[in-house]
């Protein structure tokens, strides 16, 4: 696809799918969504559910909030592994990992101005699940509540292989004896480079590591898609995502966490992506246009060498 092209194919893609969204019940640029959404109780979490009524058996379907943003590239750890390294105060272990990016106003009409209502409505299901004496944690609204024009969504990179879920940690030599040579259960739906030898890690020490994790769980690849639909590689993620606009799915959950040691009690909200897809492609920066080279056949050994290489 040339420049000029995807220029356009851009442009009408976010009209489009701009007007598609309006029509949602579930865009957080339209005043409706908040009808339509309720919190529920879930073990030790609160969800934001479908608003169609009580279920008989207390059953619910998460709503996938809807927004038009720009992945910023301030707070980018949408990378395959989250730039994990070894066990910290950040991720406890691999496992704990989940990339995430904060998204902030696009700058492209008709959806920038759209953007003020997006943050108002999120700010207003957040006040309603607002626990007295906690203070608002940062852990999906950066910068602060009030003036925030930021927020935080992530992914969960690990889930339980199906079949495996039952037996546990404690069973492990049962579990090998269900795994297939990529060491990931022959169960799981997954793309082919989502296995040990393929996914890449930021240190290669962490191989071990992965190979661990995948007796029990299998990788699940961001659910990013580029202009054309297609699905973006983990190698990808950070050329083909940082700074560019995208549509953004994604569920809202809630946690009362109590203070311990001294510490203040938080209201935690987390924001989990259910789908992504780029609508204006980043643009390229300075540092990543090359640069011509010329390289001369004959150096004057008179000459300082400073002066003998020319970019054009």
């Amino acid at each position: 696809m040339t420049s000029t092209s995807l220029v356009a194919t851009s442009a009408a893609r976010l009209i489009q799918t701009h007007q598609i969204l309006k029509q949602s019940e579930f865009y957080l640029g339209g005043d409706q969504v908040l009808k339509k959404v309720k919190w529920v109780r879930d073990r030790r979490a609160d969800r934001l559910v479908v608003n169609d009524g009580a279920s008989s058996d207390g059953s619910f379907e998460m709503a996938s909030l809807s927004a038009i943003v720009r992945v910023d590239h301030n707070d980018f750890w949408m990378t395959p592994d989250a730039g994990y390294q070894k066990p910290s105060a950040v991720w406890k272990d691999l496992l704990d990992v989940k990339p995430s990016c904060v998204v902030s106003t696009p700058d492209l009409q008709p959806v920038k101005d759209e953007f003020q209502q997006v943050v108002a409505n999120l700010q207003h299901l957040q006040d309603e699940m607002q626990m007295p004496g906690y203070e608002m944690g940062k852990a999906f609204f950066t910068g602060g509540h009030a003036q925030t024009q930021r927020f935080k969504v992530r992914h969960v990179l690990f889930e339980v292989s199906v079949g495996l879920e039952l037996l546990g940690r404690q069973n492990l030599k049962m579990i090998t004896q269900l795994l297939d040579d990529n060491g990931q259960s022959p169960d799981s739906d997954k793309p082919d480079f989502a296995t040990a030898n393929k996914w890449p890690l930021t240190h290669e020490e962490t191989h071990a590591e992965l190979q661990t994790v995948l007796m029990t769980h299998h990788i699940v690849p961001v659910p990013a898609y580029d202009i054309e639909g297609k699905l973006i590689l983990p190698e990808a993620y950070c050329c083909a995502l940082e700074d560019g606009i995208v549509e953004m799915h994604f569920g809202l959950s809630h946690f009362a966490i109590a203070g311990k040691k001294g510490m203040r009690s938080k209201d935690v909200f987390v924001g989990k992506i259910d789908v992504m897809q780029v609508l204006v492609p980043p643009r390229p920066t300075s540092s990543n246009v090359m640069k011509k080279r010329v390289v001369r056949m004959h150096l004057d050994p008179n000459t300082p060498i400073s002066k003998k290489l020319r970019i054009v």
